[in-house]
């Protein structure tokens, strides 16, 4: 049965209303616990204190960067943007291109937090690559290449797949993809400890909550301990492990005392600060 344009819109207005009868009361209640001060304002601390003032420029920048590789399919889509289908270049153009630039100035912490507009993005590619093989497609066409000795052919298509084996070795490609995870999380953050330990000539044991066993050579090197948010599992990590020197805390979410034990103890030589990047703290314990 066909349903009127009134009919449609009705139905579209109650299965809404019952969404957001669903929805708005657990909504509704973190309002009011984030006003009453229960909890704190996840968006907020995402969107703006995160980005220790950074400008949104800067965090386009930090967005583009954070992105590696990733980020030069953006230019190609907005280059084939113009020669794909009108549908779906209506969905990359009122989904994709916002959600991704809201992500930018907003959310750009963590790249993960892209992770719905990578699948947009992986489908505006596909869509843009299409269609830039089908113009070279009709530009071989053009060229009669129906004219071409097959053997010649062939010998085309097998210099193309085995040139890329012949120029890049294994241990280049391992190299590229160490490098690339180098740069994984906070890639500021992974430089200042690669930095830091090779002048000390190795890499070594840190406490953090801070994922370091994602990056190459800190895989058996992450003392997990909590966030140093529990006092008393923070004094009992340290008691297991006497031998790990470093402490790589976080400053947003961290209990307060240990900071605090921290910046008093380096008056008295038992820590020192090896560095503070926004909202981490590199820390070496000098007396266990």
């Amino acid at each position: 049965e066909t349903k009127s344009t009134q009919e449609r819109l009705l139905l579209l207005v109650k299965y809404f209303s019952l969404a957001m009868a669903l929805l708005l009361p657990w909504y509704i209640f973190n309002e009011m616990r984030i006003i009453t001060g229960a909890r704190s304002n996840e968006l907020l601390l995402i969107s703006q204190e995160h980005h220790f003032g950074r400008t949104l420029g800067e965090r386009l920048l930090k967005a583009w960067k954070d992105l590696s590789v990733y980020a030069y399919l953006f230019p190609f889509v907005l280059l084939t943007l113009p020669f794909i289908k009108r549908d779906e270049r209506t969905i990359i153009g009122l989904i994709l291109i916002p959600y991704s630039l809201i992500w930018a100035f907003f959310f750009s912490l963590y790249p993960r937090n892209l992770s719905i507009g990578f699948a947009l993005l992986g489908f505006a590619s596909g869509i843009g690559a299409a269609w830039l093989i089908d113009f070279v497609l009709g530009l071989v066409g053009k060229l009669a290449i129906n004219r071409w000795p097959n053997w010649f052919i062939v010998i085309c298509l097998i210099l193309i797949v085995l040139a890329p084996a012949a120029i890049l070795s294994d241990q280049i490609l391992l190299d590229m993809q160490n490098e690339r995870q180098r740069s994984a999380l906070e890639p500021e953050v992974n430089q200042r400890l690669y930095d830091y330990f090779d002048e000390q000539g190795d890499l070594e044991a840190i406490f953090t909550n801070y994922p370091l066993r994602f990056l190459p050579g800190f895989e058996d090197l992450q003392v997990n301990i909590g966030g140093f948010e529990d006092y008393e599992f923070y004094l009992q990590k340290r008691a297991e492990h006497p031998a790990v020197e470093y402490m790589l805390i976080s400053l947003y979410k961290n209990n307060q005392k240990v900071v605090g034990e921290v910046y008093e103890g380096v008056d008295a030589g038992l820590f020192e600060i090896i560095f503070k990047y926004e909202k981490y703290l590199f820390v070496k314990i000098l007396d266990q």
